[in-house]
């Protein structure tokens, strides 16, 4: 294949879509991890909130070392919902007959915005760990929001009117009234 044809069956709405997709997946999969241990995250935030220097307290609040590296990959499963994603965009490319590169456009860029922590979630996440906010109870609080934001990524996904915007048959009623 020469470098015209496959330029051409790149498809930018079909990488916008998905991208969008696998950020509510990407940041519903750490939420949903926490509850694996739900004590060993509400103790660590208790002693270390946003103040990574008080790391050197956890040993001293018979934390063990494999809490405390469970504690760091939960930071990390937004990995495996990057390949979750990656898997789901494959399969519908896949059956859409869409071409597979721009599965792979949408898996580099967000392991990119991920890697250097430049998604927007430190601005975004105010509005969507909001709605598990009004639970007293972590457990609930974490379920509420990975859910939401896991159901809001495999909606875009798998909706039809935003199949047929990726197909360039019609636009969604959001982006249409932006224009």
């Amino acid at each position: 294949m020469t470098f015209k044809p496959f330029v051409s069956r790149l498809n930018w709405r079909l990488i916008l879509i998905h991208s969008i997709a696998t950020w509510f997946i990407v940041h519903s999969f750490p939420l949903l991890a926490k509850l694996y241990d739900i004590e060993l995250y509400e103790n660590l935030w208790i002693i270390i909130g946003d103040d990574k220097e008080k790391i050197k307290g956890l040993f001293n609040n018979d934390l063990y070392l494999r809490s405390f590296q469970y504690f760091y990959l939960t930071e990390a499963a937004w990995i495996i919902g990057l390949f979750a994603s990656l898997i789901i965009s494959l399969v519908i490319a896949r059956k859409k007959k869409w071409f597979w590169v721009n599965s792979m456009i949408v898996f580099t860029l967000i392991f990119i915005l991920m890697r250097w922590n430049v998604s927007g979630w430190r601005f975004l996440k105010i509005i969507f760990l909001t709605p598990g906010g009004i639970f007293k109870n972590n457990f609930l609080m974490l379920l509420t929001n990975g859910l939401i934001l896991l159901g809001l990524g495999l909606f875009v996904f798998y909706n039809k009117r935003f199949r047929d915007f990726i197909d360039g048959r019609k636009i969604p009623a959001l982006i249409h009234h932006l224009n």
